[in-house]
């Protein structure tokens, strides 16, 4: 299965190791070959932050940062697992590490090539390096390995705020120095450039793009689109770090190799204990790498800076950061490509936690708590019955279903009938529970509308289901001459779903896709728009708020009231989007249109992509004369489009 997605990768992505030696080659090429060029783009610092660099690193954050749905920052502190992982790691166990390693190589495995004094400096340089998490680089990592967005934010923040207090006693101790002076300006700066403005610019970047274009647009376009910036931004960061550094590598081209071996070694060892520590621990994938990576990988903006302040520019101690920039990406390209192959080893628990999390999601209340599915035993009745089915037990707390059979189609058959459509039913009402529903059947006997008028009343059922497309009940009761009795005398929200016939494979139900709300503000719609809110609150729909200028009503004489009336309607429409989306809608737009009301409704549910209309029943503008007459079957007869109808009750 790895394979096989891998093997799906564009050539880009499948090759990103290639392009990554290219651009250091081509890094370091660019320093040697335009020096002045070079020079003038290290000078431009801020508190040795350089700002060249950060531009690019916003670059290669901000494809993650814009993904964070903030509302689930608050669900992280319920699996706190990931992070006590990457505070141990980070804090209790990488430095001491570093600090052996680095020991254990430079002073006895390679004292024949490194003199003792620089060896002490090497040693700090690396000190430094597992002194300091990594900040900005592990947003990357994680977008790499599909890394959960909040989760790596509050990682990488909680990292920083221990960075301040941490990272001098830590040095300090290892390295047996007491004049270490950090620059302070350099952690903030960092903290503020490589988190805070990214962070920020995807906020208010994402709440836009949602508020205006919709999350469909947002997921299926926006992202698609910033997909691969951020490896274009890591490939132009590596050519400028390495154009900057390019002739301290080319003069010391042994030690380079040499100071790279336990920085190499020391990382895939830390990496190895938080991911291993994670897979223990039962940590979800999106969780576990993450946190292994931060442990993994540098602060190297930071390790840097304070090396050049404490033992200078020219040190073996500023080599050795140098150095860490040059083997972290390569190394973490390939812990990147590791977790990516090992995914299938957490994948039980991803399952475990995703159930959770969709058992956290769905704590909806119950819109219904008993309702009634009409079904005539026909294949498009199955499609209307495997759509409740689809929504499993949150639907409603019980269920029936009921076939009215007429009077005149019995002739006093009762019991053969029942025998010969028992097994039908029995066949639906196994879809029912299997999906957990509580469910139960009938068979009824009579005129259709008023047995099923009768059924409401008396066993008090709060909600119908019917089917539309059909040639038998279902039909007779929406499309013939009892469509009137149905639908004036309706007491419940009914839900018509428009069956597609045997091609269309999937439930044409969505609640949770794009509602159409036509009102005209009416008590009747008001009735709907509580519905609406209630399916916002539970599904997250995509709605758009639907408004008619009836030519019907408006006399022609005051069509110059058009604009002021859109004025008026447009503030109204707004107050209901606020409330939407303060119910958990994730986008709401607004529509107002000038026209024939019935037409103008029909043209707009078949031409406008919608899943689910909602409508009220009885209103008293428009919508009372889209219901109540004709013009009913034309809206059922003619739209392509599953419909919920919401009665008014006084």
């Amino acid at each position: 299965m790895e394979k096989s997605v891998s093997a799906k990768l564009p050539v880009f992505e499948r090759y990103l190791s290639v392009w990554v030696i290219l651009c250091i080659i081509a890094g370091i090429i660019i320093g040697k070959v335009f020096p002045q060029i070079v020079a003038i783009l290290s000078r431009m610092e801020v508190a040795q932050v350089n700002i060249p660099v950060a531009v690019l690193i916003w670059l290669m954050i901000y494809p993650m940062m814009v993904q964070i749905d903030f509302s689930s920052i608050v669900r992280v502190g319920k699996k706190p697992k990931g992070l006590i992982v990457t505070l141990v790691v980070n804090w209790l166990i990488k430095a001491f590490i570093m600090a052996v390693f680095a020991a254990i190589f430079f002073r006895y495995i390679f004292a024949a090539f490194i003199a003792p004094t620089l060896a002490t400096e090497y040693i700090a340089g690396a000190i430094l390096l597992g002194a300091a998490p990594c900040t900005a680089m592990v947003f990357v990592w994680s977008y790499l390995t599909k890394g959960n967005p909040a989760h790596t934010l509050v990682q990488v923040a909680v990292n920083d705020l221990v960075i301040l207090i941490a990272f001098v006693p830590i040095v300090k101790f290892l390295l047996g120095v007491n004049q270490i002076i950090v620059p302070y300006d350099t952690l903030i700066y960092s903290t503020i450039l490589f988190v805070v403005v990214p962070l920020t610019g995807g906020y208010v970047s994402r709440q836009l793009l949602i508020k205006y274009m919709g999350m469909p647009w947002f997921e299926n376009v926006f992202l698609r689109i910033l997909k691969p910036v951020t490896i274009l931004g890591l490939l132009m960061t590596l050519i400028l770090l390495f154009a900057f550094q390019g002739n301290i590598i080319i003069n010391n081209p042994l030690h380079i190799f040499l100071i790279a071996i336990p920085l190499t070694i020391q990382t895939y060892f830390i990496f190895a204990i938080g991911y291993l520590w994670a897979k223990r621990w039962r940590i979800e994938h999106s969780i576990a790498s993450p946190a292994a990576m931060i442990g993994a990988s540098n602060f190297f903006e930071l390790s840097v800076a304070v090396a050049i302040t404490l033992f200078g520019l020219k040190s073996g101690a500023a080599l050795a950061t140098v150095v860490g920039v040059l083997t972290e990406v390569p190394i973490m390209l390939s812990l990147v490509n590791f977790s990516n192959r090992t995914r299938h080893w957490f994948a039980k628990e991803e399952i475990v936690s995703s159930r959770e999390a969709m058992t956290m999601q769905k704590k909806k209340r119950l819109l219904w708590g008993k309702a009634l599915i009409a079904t005539d035993l026909s294949e498009n009745s199955n499609e209307v019955v495997a759509c409740v089915a689809k929504e499993g037990k949150d639907f409603a707390q019980k269920t029936k279903l009921v076939h009215v059979i007429s009077v005149e189609t019995a002739g006093g058959l009762n019991e053969a009938i029942e025998n010969a459509n028992k097994p039908a039913m029995e066949c639906q009402i196994g879809m029912l529970r299997n999906a957990g529903i509580d469910a139960s059947y009938a068979f009824a006997y009579g005129i259709p509308s008023t047995e099923i008028n009768r059924l409401i009343a008396e066993e008090k059922y709060q909600f119908l289901v019917l089917g539309s497309h059909s040639k038998s009940m279902v039909e007779e009761v929406f499309l013939g001459s009892v469509a009137d009795s149905i639908i004036s005398n309706l007491s419940v929200p009914a839900l018509l779903i428009k069956c597609k016939g045997k091609k269309q494979a999937v439930c044409p139900l969505v609640f949770s896709g794009n509602i159409l709300f036509p009102t005209d503000f009416s008590d009747n719609a008001k009735a709907a728009f509580e519905t609406l809110t209630n399916l916002s609150g539970n599904y997250s729909p995509a709605v758009t708020l639907y408004h008619v200028q009836n030519k019907d009503v408006i006399p022609q004489d005051l069509d110059y009231k058009i604009e002021e009336y859109n004025r008026i309607d447009t503030e109204r429409l707004n107050k209901l989007k606020g409330t939407l989306l303060k119910a958990g809608a994730r986008s709401v737009k607004i529509k107002i249109e000038t026209g024939h009301a019935k037409q103008t409704i029909i043209d707009e549910i078949n031409n406008g992509n919608y899943d689910l209309v909602v409508m009220g029943a009885q209103g008293r503008g428009w919508i009372e004369e889209v219901f109540l007459g004709d013009i009913a079957h034309a809206v059922i007869r003619k739209s392509n489009t599953s419909l919920l109808l919401v009665p008014f009750r006084k």
